[in-house]
């Protein structure tokens, strides 16, 4: 959907501590801008001409078959089709397990230099689940809250916002990157039926060649 510059997004306080590091689980990270998320912004922004703002969540929990190769494969290829200065992934890590990396540093090593360096990590610690959320679910996880926890913290240049899973494959065609083709859309909601792959596709994948991988699941898809 198009920025709104009417946005609220949740009505408690803000408090928020912001770390910049790079932490010994994972070196690789070109651009490790990571925060530690404890509350919400208050109010929005204005938002301006340029494209797109990925946004997804996670944690780091296994879930699932083989999760951990299925997203990388997934964020390699998101950065492969992104091509404007101002597009971003960012990723909310909700709830993971004290003492363990963050979903996107856990897979650091798996991740291409232009995903990484598109990358934005906000964890919200496991104690802020706990306290606000647990009760009122039996879910690790708060998906419209961890998605506005990333939307509230995004590029405010960027038009556009991309809601999306992590284990996620999109293809274009001809070459195409998706900020270009989202560059000539009009206004409002659009939105695109998920295809399963099977997992002895996945497990085919090679997760640091996205182009491979994106030619491979084209060709699946013409095979159906």
């Amino acid at each position: 959907w198009p920025r709104n510059t009417q946005h609220t997004y949740l009505a408690e306080p803000f408090r928020r501590r912001s770390v910049r590091v790079s932490p010994p689980s994972s070196p690789e990270l070109v651009n490790p801008r990571i925060q530690c998320v404890t509350g919400t912004l208050p109010g929005s922004t204005k938002r301006g001409r340029s494209l797109i703002s990925l946004v997804v969540y996670g944690r780091n929990d296994s879930h699932g078959y083989n999760l951990h190769k299925r997203v990388a494969i997934s964020i390699n290829c998101w950065a492969e089709i992104l091509d404007d200065p101002d597009d971003e992934i960012l990723f909310c890590d909700w709830n993971t397990d004290v003492g363990l990396p963050t979903f996107p540093e856990a897979i650091a090593d798996t991740l291409t230099p232009k995903a990484r360096a598109m990358l934005r990590i906000f964890a919200v610690p496991a104690w802020v689940h706990r306290e606000r959320y647990a009760k009122s679910t039996h879910l690790p996880t708060v998906e419209p809250v961890a998605r506005n926890v990333a939307l509230a913290r995004s590029n405010p240049a960027n038009r556009w916002v991309l809601a999306t899973n992590p284990d996620m494959i999109f293809l274009t065609e001809n070459g195409e990157s998706l900020s270009n083709i989202a560059a000539g859309l009009e206004d409002g909601f659009y939105e695109l039926p998920r295809f399963n792959l099977p997992e002895a596709i996945w497990e085919g994948l090679p997760r640091m060649d996205p182009i491979k991988t994106m030619e491979t699941v084209r060709q699946v898809r013409d095979a159906i």
